[in-house]
């Protein structure tokens, strides 16, 4: 039998409400969609993919988390000391020897010539 994406939402809200268990399951949606003791209902592997792909597409969409910026004030003093120093450095060395991403320190750089 086809199950609905109603059927599949139900189902996995039950596993995880009743412990992960797939008999309590089974039972709660025989009463949920009024089925007899003959009627079909998911099975244990058909419950246990739903619930895994359920995770999988969850993951997909989850927003990520934004990288945390490396302009603090020690990366800013790390750089006007490199700038002092090392006047005639290039940007992609001084990056290297900072240890820090080029483009980063091209932020850095700007927010210093302000």
């Amino acid at each position: 039998m086809p199950w609905s994406e109603m059927h599949r939402a139900f189902t996995i809200d039950e596993y995880l409400r009743n412990g992960k268990s797939i008999m309590l399951t089974k039972q709660a949606f025989r009463t949920r969609f009024d089925l007899g003791p003959n009627d079909t209902v998911p099975g244990g592997k058909t419950i246990r993919r739903w619930v895994l792909n359920n995770r999988e597409i969850d993951r997909k969409f989850q927003k990520r988390a934004r990288a945390r910026t490396i302009r603090t004030p020690k990366y800013i003093r790390a750089t006007k000391q490199s700038l002092q120093q090392f006047p005639k450095l290039s940007a992609k060395k001084r990056a290297a020897v900072l240890g820090i991403s080029l483009r980063s320190l091209e932020r850095i750089l700007h927010d210093i010539s302000k």
